[in-house]
This record gives C-alpha cells, structure tokens and sequence, in this order.
C-alpha cells in the first residue's frame, strides 16, 4: 500500500517548475510538473481499472457522496453516531478525522484509487485527504437537515491546495 500511495503522491520536487502569468503579466503562478516514468504509466493502468470496481478485496465501495451517507447510515453504531452529531459543524471533521477518516480512506481506497476516489477527482478535489473532510462534514450537515454546501467545500479545499503547491513551488525555488 505505501508503495502504491507513494507513486501517485510523488514528491513535487521529482519534476519541473514553470511560472506563468495571466495576460497582463501582473500575477505569476508556478506550476510543478511531474515527470511520468514507466512505473507511473504502470500505475495508472491499473489506478483506471480500480475505479470502475464495484468491490475492491471484497468491500462495498460507494460511488458518490449519496451513497457513502448511505453506508454510513448503515455502518455507524449509536452511540458514535450519537457523538458525531454533537459536535459542532467547525470542530467535526477535526475530531472524527483521525478515526471516521482514517477507516472510509482505507475502507474504500481513497489513497490507492477506486470509484469514489474518481468521483472526487472528477468534482475537482485536489486531494484525497479532502475528500474524508468533504464526506465528514457534508453527512454532519445531512444528518443535522441542513444544506450541504458542497461546492463551497471543493473551492475550500482548492484554496488550500493552490496556497501548499505555491509554497512548495516557492520552496523549491528558494523564494
């Protein structure tokens, strides 16, 4: 598992830096270009295969974010649920990251691909890690009848990957 979440998160540093700037030159933003080898082809090739997977090792795997309330409905106990949904909508993704998170990153292959990973990539969600926060946070919203506000979460977490790939590029650059 670490190999094949270190090949798809491959440090940035592996690849070229180039600025650009929009057409009045006035803001430049850098890009971090990674280099593809035969090994990242490889991975992909098979990262493509695990996303149209129903199961992976035998594992229900939902396919968008209806469905994952939908497992969870069915998965958590009481008692947790009880707790998670006294939590407020600030502090429950940083209290139920590490446990909730940690088993629906694992549970369904968030990290090594599979089709709800897909599914997030396609929304524009930069990071798997963003994917749990999207699913903690939207089912607190859902079970507590309130509007999900997806959309707002995906530019959330765009923001925040755009300023880590900037600091990085800038980094890298010694700025």
């Amino acid at each position: 598992m670490f190999l094949i979440f270190s090949l798809f998160f491959l440090p940035l540093s592996w690849g070229q830096i180039e600025t650009a700037s929009d057409s009045s030159g006035a803001e430049k933003r850098m890009y971090i270009r990674r280099q593809v080898g035969p090994i990242e082809k490889r991975m992909d090739s098979l990262y493509q295969q695990r996303i149209t997977q129903r199961e992976i090792n035998g594992i229900y795997i939902p396919r968008d974010l209806y469905d994952c309330f939908r497992v969870l409905d069915g998965a958590m106990e009481d008692d947790f649920k009880e707790y998670f949904m006294s939590l407020s909508d600030e502090e429950v993704d940083a209290r139920t990251h590490g446990s909730l998170g940690l088993w629906m990153k694992h549970r369904w292959q968030l990290m090594e691909g599979s089709r709800l990973s897909d599914y997030f990539r396609k929304m524009g969600v930069p990071h798997p890690e963003y994917a749990v926060g999207i699913i903690i946070q939207t089912y607190h919203r859902k079970l507590h009848q309130r509007d999900l506000g997806v959309k707002e979460l995906v530019q959330k977490f765009q923001k925040i990957w755009a300023k880590k790939q900037e600091e990085e590029a800038k980094a890298l650059l010694g700025q």
